[in-house]
Parts: C-alpha cells; sequence; structure tokens
C-alpha cells in the first residue's frame, strides 16, 4: 500500500478543505477494497475469499497471521461462512433448520431468544449475555422542521420521554431483564452515574412542558403551535420485530398527549447509509432507533461530542446524528481523552451525564442482553460486554470434534 499512500499523503498535504481530503480518501481505500471486490491487504486471522454483496461473505484462515491456537491450526475453524439475514424472523427459521451453527451478538430479538430457549433440545444452546449494548432514539434537532417543532429545545424532548413509560415496555417485552437507561454510559462502567434523573412516566408534567412551549391540542386531539401540528416521523431498522414492536407502544402513548407519530422504516444498508442519518440537516427523519455499541472498560462519552456533527464540511463523518453540541460537555468530554487518574474521570463523567441527561438529546430505553445460540461443541465462540463480539478471539474458535482446546467458556 506504500506507494498508494504516499500518493495520497501528497495530495492532500496542504488541504484544509475535509471534503476534498475525504475524496481522496475514498479514492485511496477503494483502490484495496470496494463492495465489488475482496481487500488484497489482510492482517487478521482470516482472509476473505468470496463475497456475494447482500448475501454472505467467506473467509478463510489466514497462515501468516502471529497468533497461533493451542495445538496447532489444524484442529480449529479453516473457513467462515457469514449469511447475512436482515429479517430475524428468517434468523430464526434457520437457527431452527440447522442451517447456521452461530449467530452473532446482534441478530435475534429478544423475545424470539426465548422462545428459541424452549426449542433446543441439544441442536442449539441459547445465551443471554449482559451487554454494552445501548438501544436509544436520536431526537434531530437539526433539521428546519425540528426548530418548526421545538426538537431544538430540551423541553420538548423532556415531555416527548415524559409521555412514555419504559418501566412497563422492559417488563411487558423482555421480562425485565433489559434494565431502563437514563444515561448513555452503560452501568457495567465505573464511570455509570446511578443517580441521575430517571425520567418515570409522568404525563402530567409531560403536558406542562408541552404547554410552555406553546403546544396546545386541536380539535383532532393533536397538539398545534402557529398552524402546525406536532406530528414526527419515527424511523428504524426494517424487519426488526422487536424494534417494531417498541415503535407502536411508543407511538400509541405519544397518541395519548397529542403527539402524531408516523412510522416508516427502512432497510440497514439505507437507514445507516450516506443519505439518512448523517443528513439531518435535510429533515428526513425526526426519530431514529436504533442501538450503540460502548466500552465499558473505556468510555469515552464520543457518540454526542460536539465535533462529531456529520456536516458537508468533515465530510459526514462523526456519528453525533442528533446534531446537539453543549460547550461544557465538549470541554469536558476533550478533558476526559487525557485524565488518567479514575477518580478524575469519573468526576468529568459524572458532570457529563448530569449535562446529558438534562438535554436528552435522545431518548434512552433500554440497555440490552445480548441473545444468541451457537452449536453444542462449538468452543470459544464467547463474548461479553468487554469483548464486544463472540468473533473478538477469531483465531482461536473450533469444533470439539476436531481437537479444538476450550479457552473461554461462556457463562
Amino acid at each position: 500500500m506504500g506507494a498508494a499512500w504516499n500518493a495520497f499523503d501528497a495530495a492532500t498535504k496542504n488541504q484544509k478543505d475535509a471534503k476534498a481530503v475525504n475524496e481522496e480518501w475514498k479514492k485511496f481505500i477503494s483502490s484495496f477494497t470496494t463492495a465489488r471486490n475482496l481487500p488484497k491487504v489482510v492482517a487478521g486471522p482470516f482472509k476473505p475469499t468470496a463475497w456475494r454483496p447482500g448475501n454472505s461473505l467467506t473467509m478463510t484462515r489466514n497462515p501468516n497471521y502471529w497468533r497461533k491456537p493451542q495445538g496447532g491450526e489444524d484442529k480449529y475453524i479453516q473457513t467462515v461462512t457469514y449469511r447475512f439475514i436482515p429479517n430475524t424472523n428468517t434468523l430464526k427459521v434457520n437457527v431452527l433448520s440447522g442451517q447456521l451453527d452461530a449467530i452473532s451478538s446482534v441478530s435475534l430479538t429478544f423475545d424470539q431468544a426465548l422462545d428459541l430457549q424452549k426449542s433446543e433440545r441439544g441442536r442449539f444452546k441459547t445465551y443471554f449475555v449482559p451487554g454494552a449494548i445501548w438501544e436509544h432514539i436520536d431526537v434531530n434537532t437539526r433539521s428546519q422542521k425540528a426548530k418548526d417543532l421545538d426538537l431544538d429545545d430540551p423541553r420538548m424532548r423532556q415531555a416527548l420521554l415524559l409521555s412514555i413509560d419504559r418501566d412497563g415496555l422492559v417488563k411487558a417485552l423482555f421480562q425485565g431483564k433489559q434494565p431502563v437507561s437514563n444515561s448513555f454510559v452503560n452501568p457495567l462502567s465505573k464511570l455509570y452515574k446511578k443517580d441521575v434523573r430517571d425520567y418515570k412516566q409522568n404525563v402530567a408534567q409531560a403536558k406542562q412542558l408541552f404547554t410552555q412551549l406553546g403546544w396546545t391540542p386541536g380539535s383532532d386531539g393533536v397538539l398545534q403551535k402557529g398552524g402546525k401540528k406536532l406530528t414526527l416521523m419515527f424511523s428504524t431498522t426494517a424487519g426488526n420485530t422487536t424494534r417494531e414492536r417498541v415503535q407502536q407502544i411508543l407511538q400509541d402513548q405519544w397518541k395519548k398527549v397529542g403527539v402524531q407519530v408516523n412510522i416508516q422504516n427502512y432497510p440497514a444498508s439505507v437507514f445507516f447509509g450516506p443519505d439518512m442519518l448523517s443528513k439531518g440537516q435535510e429533515g428526513k427523519w425526526d426519530l431514529a432507533m436504533y442501538a450503540w455499541t460502548a466500552n465499558p472498560i473505556f468510555e469515552q462519552g464520543d457518540l454526542f461530542k460536539g465535533e462529531g456533527i456529520p456536516t458537508a464540511a468533515n465530510g459526514y463523518a462523526g456519528q453525533n446524528y442528533s446534531g446537539w453540541s453543549d460547550p461544557e460537555y465538549n470541554k469536558l468530554y476533550k478533558q476526559a481523552q487525557t485524565e488518567f487518574d479514575l477518580n478524575q474521570r469519573i468526576k468529568l463523567f459524572d458532570r457529563m451525564q448530569t449535562i446529558w441527561n438534562a438535554a436528552v438529546p435522545a431518548l434512552p430505553l433500554y440497555y440490552r442482553a445480548n441473545p444468541y445460540t451457537k452449536a453444542p461443541g462449538l468452543l470459544n465462540y464467547t463474548f461479553s460486554a468487554y469483548t464486544l463480539y463472540p468473533s473478538w478471539n477469531a483465531y482461536q474458535i473450533g469444533w470439539a470434534s476436531r481437537g479444538a482446546v476450550e479457552v473461554n467458556q461462556q457463562k
């Protein structure tokens, strides 16, 4: 990659336009990996050998990988085929029919996993692992519509949160096994602040906030102000049955306080694509529900940093899709990046979470327990909130029947 890198470096050395730099970067990286071709440079324990866009990716063991599993590589997985199954019901059928040896931690819905647990009969094992995945709803504060509907005012976002019953939601859908969230920091982290405000459902208080902002019920019951109705577009990834059920529950609860919510979902490739979330200023969405994976060992607080707002100037980089930016939060975030004393980091994050919790640029829902299944005898395909994904130790994954040695056991 040396020659291509040097050419990229020379072309961007004095370039101050972030968009131009990003375009040059795309030219550089696409010469080594694109959606149509396999990468030419590989450093991991497996290398891609077959790619069917939208269908599957096949990988084979990389003999040049520097780490070797106990007993020799021949006793461990040699080939892995990832299948992309966006519909969770289809995924469940594939598990039941034995078409899959294992699934990822972002796959089955919680209720499907509970159902599969009753149907194992030795064919597979279902696990529920407390994780670092946070389910939330970003509120678009950037578009003209957002400003017209006061979504850029924290009181509106607080009112939306106070209007819904999250405790009842997690009890009804997850048997209470996935706890309600009030912070972007995972409770497994030492930086988690337990005493931030808990936005329990309080319809009376929500209505007070709507009134403060000048919103009053119209003849049809929908809140209106200045000739505009409080009508919001609520989007998430299509085909995820749990998220769709959450949407329906919240839609009904918001309707009862006068907020009309319309549901419009998209395939993940579109929802997370270049023309959706990152371009909130265009008003394509108002509420966007998705998950964020944090690192409990070293929480950075970077999801809501001001410099992470995608703009044309930065090539639409960053994932602060809400567009929220707070000067004090940004200052504390930067301090925390170079603060290595745990007690001092706790103090910084205490204040960051207090600021965030008052502003609620995203409506926190719950912390997910990650359900997944794997076939008996598949060893070392394990994970936790700290390792994040079951393939974190890919070079050690293997079958007991071939002589693979168990190093990590899922609890």
